[in-house]
This record gives structure tokens, sequence and C-alpha cells, in this order.
């Protein structure tokens, strides 16, 4: 019965972030189908919207991997996938765009902005570190090991809710230049309205996978005490 207990627990701590990232796959593929009208690369989006809001210095470079794309806080660059960088098609555009919309808030010293930039790569080491806890603590029936688990989720999952608001204002700022600039015709518009839901994905998952381990782990330790 234990060892169907830690399977299930196990499944639940892995299973969120299969899903999330399946669909983020899937729905990215799908609309990498449809070229833009205008041609225009990730880079050149990006170069675009950048220069438009006074940000001409910013350096936009190209990155390994997929779905890779991010704003290096620290170094003040615009990081793009090769798909992305490349790409003229409308994820690229949109990708290129809401990873812009990022330094276009630092820029604008946002508060939240610089408190996610400045903690994130301690979150991300958290909840790495707390995966690899959990599944130890399950494999050798380590009640303190779980705990502790649960304690760093609990610390992620506050970090992903108080920084929500980052994410709903660089789709907003995103959308903006997007139209502002004449990126996407109305078409394309409106596929992208659908791509700044599904690239949400992301961040929601995050905040999902952090209740359902935290939610799963909390169990695990009621029934040790018990």
């Amino acid at each position: 019965m234990i060892i169907l207990e830690n399977i299930i627990l196990f499944i639940g701590v892995l299973l969120l972030p299969c899903i999330a990232y399946s669909l983020i796959s899937f729905n990215y593929g799908k609309f990498r189908e449809k070229e833009l009208k205008s041609k225009l690369s990730g880079f050149e989006v990006a170069r675009k919207i950048l220069d438009e809001n006074d940000l001409k210095s910013m350096y936009i470079v190209e990155v390994k991997g997929i779905l890779n794309d991010h704003y290096d806080y620290n170094q003040k660059v615009i990081r793009l996938s090769t798909d992305v960088y490349h790409g003229t098609d409308v994820t690229a555009a949109v990708v290129a765009s809401r990873i812009c919309s990022y330094a276009i808030l630092d820029k604008k010293n946002d508060s939240f902005m610089k408190f996610r930039s400045l903690v994130n790569p301690f979150i991300t080491f958290d909840v790495y570190a707390s995966y690899i806890i959990v599944i130890i603590g399950i494999c050798l029936q380590d009640y303190a090991m779980v705990k502790l688990a649960t304690l760093l989720m609990l610390v992620a999952l506050i970090f992903h809710i108080v920084t929500l608001t980052v994410e709903k204002k660089s789709i907003k700022e995103s959308m903006f230049n997007l139209k502002a600039n004449k990126i996407l015709n109305k078409e394309e518009i409106e596929e992208s309205s659908m791509l700044f839901t599904v690239s949400n994905y992301t961040f929601i998952m995050s905040i999902l996978t952090c209740i359902s381990n935290l939610f799963n782990e909390l169990i695990y330790n009621l029934k040790r005490r018990g």
C-alpha cells in the first residue's frame, strides 16, 4: 500500500509539467506553419519593437534550445531560440514581442518586474531542488526530506502568485506593440490572441504544479504523522 501511495505521489509530481510542456509544444508547432504576411523574422520583430521603445542599444542574441527564449535581466539582453530568431511565422513574432515586453517593463522600472528578475534564479533552483528532494524522500521513505520539499514548493508557489501581475502586464505590452508597429495584420492578431493564451500555459501550469505537488506532499506528511 505504501509503495502504491508513493507511485501516485511520484506521478503527481511529474505529470503537470509534462502536460504543460506538451500543450505548449503542440500549439507553438501548429502556429509555426502560419507565415507572417510581413515576412519579418523574430529578430526583426524584436529589433523593431525595441527601437520603437527607445531601446536601440539593447542586443538581441540567438541561443540554442527550444522554448529557451528569455530576457536576461542582468545583462540587459534579449535571448531568442534559433526557431524564433530566424522564424518568419506568427509564433516567432508573438514570442519575440513577449520577450521584448519584459525589457520594456524593466525600462519602465516596474517594481514587480524588478522583484521577479532578482528572485527568479533562486526560485528556479528552489523548484528543481524540491523535485529532487521529494523524489529521493519518497524512494527512501524519508519524512524529513519530503517535509523540506514541501516547504521549498510553498516558497515557489508564493513567488508565482506574487509575480502574476508581471505576466498580465507583459501580455498587454506585447499586444500593444504588435498592433502599434503593424507587425501583424488583423487576421494574424486574432490568431496571436490564442498564442498569448498558450504562452501563459507555462506560468499557469507552474502555479498548478506547485499547488498539486504541495497538496500531494502535505498528504504524504499527514499520513506519515498518522
